[in-house]
Order: structure tokens, then C-alpha cells, then sequence
């Protein structure tokens, strides 16, 4: 139910948006057929919920258990001065 993240939402100030797990969506949201476009809060930010994954669907890569997943922005530009000179990220 609703979609997938958009490329632009994985860039720098890109939306705060969420899939969460069908299992989630069961337990946490009474299955609401209307939870895609509401909000919840994850580290004290308010995230959109654009999708819901089919029921038993894990991104193998990070593990059973996982309920919601968000694109994460790594800003490289955080590096330290002395190691980015040197090519190496700190």
C-alpha cells in the first residue's frame, strides 16, 4: 500500500518519509487503511509514512525485526580537515 521512496527524498533536505512493516501497521496502527500520508515521530522528527510493505517482507540486507525504514543522508562533508586532506574519511 502507497509507494515506494522517491530518488529526491535520498538527497540532502530531502522529506522525512517512512515505509513501515506490514507487521507494524497491524500492531501499532489498527491496520487504518488511511495511514499512508499520516505522520509518526522517529529521534524527535516528524516522518511521513508513504508506504506499507506486504505482509513478511524484510530487507534481507538489515535483519529480521526491522518495522521502519527511512532514507538516511551521509553528509561527507563532516570530515575532519587533516584526514580529508589525506583522503581518508574520518
Amino acid at each position: 500500500m502507497g509507494r515506494a521512496f522517491l530518488p529526491e527524498e535520498d538527497l540532502p533536505g530531502g522529506k522525512a518519509v517512512c515505509l513501515i512493516s506490514h507487521s507494524l501497521w497491524t500492531r501499532a496502527f489498527a491496520a487504518r487503511a488511511d495511514i499512508v500520508g499520516q505522520n509518526t515521530t522517529l529521534d524527535a522528527t516528524p516522518y511521513t509514512i508513504v508506504g506499507v510493505l506486504p505482509r513478511g517482507f524484510q530487507f534481507e540486507s538489515l535483519g529480521r525485526g526491522v518495522d521502519i525504514w527511512a532514507p538516511r543522508v551521509f553528509d561527507l562533508t563532516l570530515r575532519r580537515p587533516r584526514r580529508s586532506a589525506a583522503g581518508l574519511v574520518s
